[in-house]
C-alpha cells in the first residue's frame, strides 16, 4: 500500500545456480549495481542461475530471480 522507491544496493546476496532441479552452487556475493556480472564456474552443465535463490529476501516478484540458461 505504500510507495515504491528504488534504493541503492550495496549488499551481500545469495547466487544460486541450478543444474535440472538440483542446486549445485550456492555462495553470498558482493551486489553493488543494479547490473552485474559474474563468471561462475561449475562441474554440470547448469540449466538456471540467479540470486537469492531460496527466496530469504523480501522481494514483490520473486519469478524474475531466476534465468533459464541457453546453449548455442
Amino acid at each position: 500500500m505504500g510507495n515504491e522507491t528504488l534504493a541503492s544496493l550495496e549488499d551481500w546476496i545469495d547466487v544460486g545456480v541450478y543444474a535440472q532441479d538440483q542446486l549445485i552452487y550456492l555462495q553470498k556475493h558482493l551486489i553493488s549495481d543494479e547490473v552485474s556480472e559474474l563468471e561462475i564456474t561449475v562441474s554440470q552443465a547448469p540449466s538456471k542461475a540467479g540470486i537469492d535463490p531460496l527466496h530469504k529476501l523480501m522481494d514483490r516478484k520473486p519469478e524474475d530471480n531466476m534465468k533459464k540458461l541457453s546453449y548455442p
